[in-house]
């Protein structure tokens, strides 16, 4: 049915009058717009490289901070072996994650970098 619009596939190079399923209730205004390859392609490398670094910044907040239970109260605080301060909340840089998920993963890193 015409009702005005018609759909293109860049990748197939395909014109259609039928809105495609995968479109679902949004329409092509509300959806990615399409890149060149080189466009994704540097897109992806910024959003590894981001990642990349986030594992590293986590990985050496872990290598510098331990998790500790209290010997007398059973709670749980944080030291930080370089500045050699205590607290008893988790450092907010680590987020919903905490020191155990990112412990020994700095030397790792480190190890495949210079692998490189």
């Amino acid at each position: 049915m015409y009702d005005g619009w018609r759909y293109y596939h860049t990748v197939l190079q395909r014109a259609r009058w039928d809105k495609p399923l995968y479109l679902g209730s949004l329409d092509i205004v509300h959806t990615a717009p399409t890149y060149a390859v080189e466009q994704a392609v540097i897109m992806v490398q910024g959003v590894w490289r981001k990642r990349q670094g986030w594992k590293m910044l986590m990985a050496a907040m872990a290598s510098v901070w331990s998790k500790t239970v209290d010997p007398s109260t059973g709670a749980v605080y944080y030291y930080n072996y370089r500045t050699g301060e205590a607290k008893w909340e988790k450092p907010l840089l680590f987020g919903g994650k905490d020191v155990e998920d990112f412990a020994g993963q700095l030397e790792e890193m480190q190890t495949k970098q210079r692998e490189r």
